[in-house]
């Protein structure tokens, strides 16, 4: 349990900085030299920006325990990547759902909402070629060297 809960917490500061990145980023696109912590849609609905943006940050730092609690999967060796990275993705989505509904939330459209899921899919799926492309070099030069 006590490795459990040291676990997670060990997620919470990456899933926030992970969020300020993206907050970053996002600023720097369609920020008009602003910095945007949240949308204002949210701020209306929390009643202030600040409030809006420490749940923000709350759901940062849930993401962050989420992906952390469940990087354990990857040490599965008896499954294979398609099923880990799966398994992974599934699990994680939720986390990724709620912070999505939450930045887009009182939204006229729902394109916005689906603009996160779908960039969080393309970048899960090009992190996961990624690590494939890397650990298959890595088993051939090990495989090469001997």
């Amino acid at each position: 349990m006590k490795r459990l809960v040291k676990k997670a917490l060990y997620g919470v500061p990456l899933g926030i900085s992970a969020g300020v990145f993206c907050l970053v980023i996002i600023s720097a696109f369609i920020g008009g030299g602003k910095f945007y912590t949240c949308s204002t849609e949210v701020a209306s609905v929390c009643g202030s920006e600040w409030l809006a943006t420490v749940f923000q940050f709350l759901i940062f730092a849930l993401v962050g325990m989420s992906f952390s609690l469940t990087s354990g999967i990857w040490k599965k060796q008896r499954w294979g990547i398609f099923w880990r990275t799966f398994v992974y993705y599934a699990v994680n989505l939720p986390a990724m759902v709620f912070l999505s509904w939450f930045n887009t939330m009182n939204a006229d459209d729902m394109v916005a909402f689906f603009v996160y899921l779908l960039i969080y899919t393309v970048l899960f799926f090009n992190i996961w070629l990624f690590q494939y492309l890397f650990n298959k070099n890595k088993q051939k030069y090990l495989l090469d060297e001997f």
